[in-house]
């Protein structure tokens, strides 16, 4: 049961319910190198599910509220850039 560090990590930010692309975006990885972390991870612990995962985290002492935070405040960012600026739409639906 030799998790690399970084399998350990994204892990842990799975147990707490962050999605691929949200640890992606705060990690600085690609989607798919999340999902080899995670997967990874998995095979090396011999755990299949996202329950399992939870179960891990909470044993082990891999929940780490700091890099959930981190991933919280990445993830909001994020959306902040999608969503189109209220201000906008207004001026657009006056128009």
């Amino acid at each position: 049961m030799n998790l690399t560090p970084r399998e350990a990590q994204v892990l842990g930010l799975v147990a707490y319910g962050h999605t691929t692309a949200e640890i992606a975006e705060a990690l600085g990885l690609s989607k798919r190198t999340v999902e080899m972390h995670r997967a990874g991870g998995m095979r090396h612990l011999g755990i299949s599910s996202r329950r399992e995962v939870v179960q891990w985290a909470i044993a082990s002492g891999h929940l780490d509220t700091d890099a959930s935070a981190a991933v919280d405040a990445a993830a909001a960012e994020a959306h902040k850039r999608t969503m189109p600026d209220t201000d906008d739409v207004r001026h657009q639906e006056g128009a």
